[in-house]
């Protein structure tokens, strides 16, 4: 038997590809309950395993283009090093730790 996926959303379904990623940082809690705010009834995110094992949520395999200044490999490096980065520091004073 064949299950509709989301039988009362409205179609064509539209997902938030890394959660409302052009108005918060990409792949973060903000941008996804913001994704929910704005009507989406799905999000999209990558997960990858950093180096000391920790899932990360994350949707390139560097750090390059989220973290300016930083080449980080996801899964070569440690979640210790991973969790003091700042992700899309273009996104807004509202986002900064």
């Amino acid at each position: 038997m064949k299950v509709p996926l989301l039988p009362s959303a409205k179609k064509p379904l539209i997902f938030a590809h890394r959660g409302a990623s052009a108005y918060a940082p990409e792949n973060t809690m903000a941008a996804f309950k913001l994704a929910q705010t704005l009507g989406a009834p799905g999000i999209e995110l990558d997960i990858h395993r950093c180096a000391s094992g920790e899932l990360v949520v994350f949707h390139d395999d560097t750090t390059a283009r989220l973290c300016p200044g930083t080449s980080y490999s996801i899964i070569d490096t440690q979640w210790t090093t991973l969790q003091t980065l700042y992700i899309c520091s273009w996104n807004g004073s509202q986002y900064q730790p």
